[in-house]
């Protein structure tokens, strides 16, 4: 589990329209599972809140991230994975907010 505090150095008008900054408390949150020697799964989980009168495009003061990643150890130094996030409720599309996000990826790490 890891904390962050993320802090604006700038201030903005908020939804009171006060003039303040956007903070926000942020944990971290990693489980990881070793399938066999070449595989491992891992689940990241992201919590973000608000700390001023600010909301999320979900229309809330928190919102959640989650990662699913499966990672193939093709060798000590390279390894191939899959992700599948989860962004919660945040996208904003064609004026319209509140959607689904998801994001996939695929890549390669190397160690060097």
């Amino acid at each position: 589990m890891r904390y962050r505090y993320d802090w604006k150095a700038y201030r903005q008008q908020d939804l009171s329209g006060d003039m303040s900054r956007d903070n926000v408390h942020r944990w971290d949150g990693y489980v990881t599972y070793h399938i066999n020697s070449d595989f491992t799964f891992a689940w990241q989980t992201t919590l973000y809140s608000k700390q001023n009168d600010y909301r999320y495009a979900n229309h809330k003061k928190w919102a959640t991230e989650n990662a699913f990643v499966l990672q193939y150890h093709m060798t000590p130094d390279i390894t191939p994975y899959i992700e599948y996030d989860y962004l919660d409720r945040q996208g904003v599309y064609n004026g319209r907010d509140n959607l689904s996000e998801n994001s996939y990826r695929i890549g390669v790490s190397f160690k060097l």
